[in-house]
Parts: structure tokens; C-alpha cells; sequence
């Protein structure tokens, strides 16, 4: 069961964090904690196109948008970002073909509205509906330090079961490990989409 849809990460430069952050902040996001020069998980190098071993995260949340975790590299690629969101309306859509990894990540069918294809990504936590909608652009780029939005967070009930169910859904998934987050032990592992999509996945310990 996904609990949260809990964040959608937003790669940049060290030195665009200021300009990134204070527009954020302008729509009423708050920053909510930050790490610096942490280790990334062994499971997140295969997702990354340069040999980046730390990152700095900047959370920011609001009440009623979509989370948005700022996240730095020591080196990005600036590369067509294969997630397009607009903070300012709540608006989240993919550059890819299909979106049937998230109809299975979220066991919800896909809807036609207007002629487009979008799901319901929401969580049972999640106060708003968030609807993931389909754009058609394969010069996208999947590595997780590619500048832009690039890999949405959900929170399970637990990694391991939501892990095996992917497996047994074809999908693949990276191993499971045990970081820590703002003080929090959680387990996180990515599943990859046919048209190559990253997606993270956690739970808390």
C-alpha cells in the first residue's frame, strides 16, 4: 500500500539552490531540514552518470502542494529532465510513452481526461489528489543527477513486501538499503519503468 506520495526531487548545482529555494519559498514552502555531504546508498550509483558519492538535500514542504526536495551533486548532467511539475498549480506529468509503472505501483487503473492519459498517484495519507499526467518526449534523461525533476519518493507500508510484489510484477528493483533520514532509520530501494522511469521507494524502520 503506498501511505505518502512524499516528495518529488529537484537536481541542481550547488550554486542554484539560492535561486531554486527563494522561488519555493515565494509560494509558501518551508524548508523543513537539510543534510549536507551525505553518503548516497550503494543501490543509488547504478542510477547515477557520474560517480557521485555525496549529495546535499534540502527539504521543502507546504500544505497543500506536492513536497519538493532539493537535491546538489557535486557534478549533474544538464540533460531534457523526464518530469515536468509546476509548483505553483500542483502540476506533475512524465515524458515517457506509457505510464503503466504507475498503474502498478499504485494498483490504480489509467484514466482518459480530455484525451490525455493521467492516474491518481495519491496516497492514503495525501489530503490532495495528485494526478499524474503523459507527455511524449524520448530524449529524456533517467540518470538521478540529471538537472530537474527527476524521481519521485513514495512511502510504503513496508520495503520488503512492496519489493517483492514489483519483482513478481517484472518489474526491476534495485537491492533494499537501510539509510537515515532526518534522524529517521528508513529503507529505500529504486524500481525501474520499461521506458527506463526511477522511482524510489521507502519505508520507515
Amino acid at each position: 500500500m503506498i501511505i505518502k506520495f512524499d516528495h518529488i526531487s529537484r537536481v541542481a548545482a550547488q550554486e542554484e539552490y539560492k535561486q531554486i529555494s527563494e522561488y519555493l519559498e515565494s509560494l509558501g514552502y518551508e524548508l523543513l531540514f537539510k543534510e549536507i555531504d551525505k553518503p548516497n546508498s550503494p543501490n543509488k550509483s547504478k542510477y547515477l552518470f557520474y560517480n557521485n558519492r555525496i549529495h546535499n538535500l534540502y527539504y521543502y514542504n507546504h500544505n497543500e502542494k506536492l513536497p519538493v526536495e532539493i537535491i546538489t551533486y557535486p557534478k549533474i548532467t544538464k540533460s531534457y529532465s523526464p518530469f515536468i511539475f509546476k509548483p505553483e498549480t500542483n502540476q506533475l506529468s512524465i515524458n515517457s510513452s506509457n505510464l503503466s509503472v504507475f498503474e502498478i505501483l499504485t494498483k490504480r487503473k489509467i484514466d482518459i481526461q480530455e484525451g490525455q492519459e493521467q492516474i491518481d498517484i495519491k496516497g492514503v495519507l495525501d489530503k490532495n489528489t495528485i494526478f499524474l499526467g503523459k507527455n511524449i518526449n524520448q530524449n529524456s534523461v533517467w540518470n538521478l543527477d540529471n538537472e530537474g525533476y527527476c524521481c519521485p519518493t513514495f512511502i510504503v507500508s513496508k520495503a520488503t513486501s512492496y519489493h517483492t510484489y514489483l519483482i513478481e510484477r517484472k518489474l526491476i528493483c534495485s537491492e533494499i538499503n537501510e539509510i537515515e533520514i532526518n534522524k529517521n532509520k528508513i529503507f529505500v530501494f529504486f524500481v525501474e519503468g520499461e521506458n527506463g522511469e526511477v522511482i524510489e521507494i521507502i519505508s520507515y524502520k
